[in-house]
Formats: structure tokens, sequence, C-alpha cells
């Protein structure tokens, strides 16, 4: 936003942008090698843009001829490239008034989803979403709890062969983390059963080798 400011800090100051071309090596002299922001240019002669008091630079571009007729700036977002290098997105003049009716636009329609004057959008959101998380993991905790439920009422019971279950969650993942565990156990369970039936089998054998003595 610092960078936002003093760019339209120095376009409303309508400062005369002069071009001329001058030789090199006098150009070097009285700027410097601040010319060569945007390259090295080749030859004994430059074409110098210069913003008095604020830059200069070697270039062949197009250039407006008052910084007032660039109009407001609104910076877009920052890419940093390497070390001490950043690239700017920005748009400016009749764009940024543009950009500005659409972010005026979603401030007053956040303004009608929260209920509150734009002043106290941010707290009122930030209040939404740690409630929301704070209820996201209450409801994780209760659908665990009902799984478990479920699955010890399947388990608990010879009469279900097939488990199927039906999530309405658009995905559910639930399941899938903890359904490896259920299988697990349902497999130890049925083996237990197989030995409990089995013991009943030979205890029963037994009492009629008993019963014909």
């Amino acid at each position: 936003m610092e960078i936002e400011k003093e760019a339209n800090n120095i376009v409303f100051k309508n400062a005369q942008i002069s071009k001329g071309f001058m030789d090199k090596a006098k150009a070097e002299k009285e700027y410097g090698f601040r010319l060569y922001q945007g390259g090295i240019v080749p030859g004994n002669s430059l074409r110098v843009v210069n913003i008095a008091d604020t830059d200069v630079e070697a270039c062949c571009g197009t250039h407006c001829d008052n910084t007032s007729e660039v109009g407001l700036i609104k910076l877009l977002k920052t890419n940093r490239i390497s070390d001490g290098i950043l690239r700017l997105y920005f748009v400016a003049g009749e764009k940024s008034l543009q950009r500005l009716a659409v972010q005026t636009q979603i401030l007053n329609d956040l303004q009608g989803v929260f209920r509150v004057p734009q002043a106290d959008l941010i707290p009122a959101a930030e209040k939404f979403f740690v409630e929301r998380n704070m209820y996201m993991e209450k409801y994780k905790v209760h659908r665990q709890k009902n799984l478990n439920l479920q699955m010890q009422l399947f388990l608990s019971s010879d009469k279900y062969k097939n488990i199927f279950i039906r999530s309405s969650e658009p995905e559910a993942t639930l399941y899938f983390s903890f359904m490896p565990n259920y299988i697990k156990q349902q497999k130890v369970t049925n083996l237990i059963r197989f030995y409990s039936l089995f013991l009943q089998y030979v205890i029963s054998i037994h009492n009629k080798k008993n019963e014909q003595i």
C-alpha cells in the first residue's frame, strides 16, 4: 500500500516529464548508472526520460508529458522474482476506477451478508471464521462418535453379513480414514466367533459321548 500511495502522490503532483537525447558520457556523468534500470542501452546517444527529483531512465518508449496523465494507480499484487527484485502488477486511469467500482460493490455485498457497517466487516468476518472452525471441530467429533456407534452395532450382531454405509457428505473422508480400523476389528471379531462356535461344537460332541456311555 505504501508503494501505491507514493506512486499516486507523484501522479497528483502534476510534474512535467522531460524527454530528450543526450550524449551517453554526459548523461552517465549527470545521472549515473540509474539510467540503465531497464538494461544497458547501446550507442553513444541516449534518450533520457526525466521526472524531476523523482526518477530518470534511458528509454525509447512512449511516455506521458505530465504525471497527471497517468491517472489513479491501483496496485493489484506483487511477485518476488529474486532477492531485492519485485514485480508489480497494477492498473491505472480508467482501469483503476473500474477496479475500485468492483471492490466497492464487493464491500457493499459483504455488508449485506454480515449485516454490519463497512468499518466492522473485518471483525465480523474474523468472528465468523473462528466460530465456524470451532463448530466444524465439534461436528467432526460428533461424526466420529456416530460412526463408532454404527460400527459397534454392526460388530455386536451376527445378522450383518455385509455392511453398506450411505453418506450425504460430498466427500466421505471420515469413513475412508477410519474404516480400515473397523475392517481389522471385524476380522478379529469373526475369528473370535469362529473359535466360539468351534468350542461349542466340541463341547456338544463331548456331552453326547458322555450320554452314550
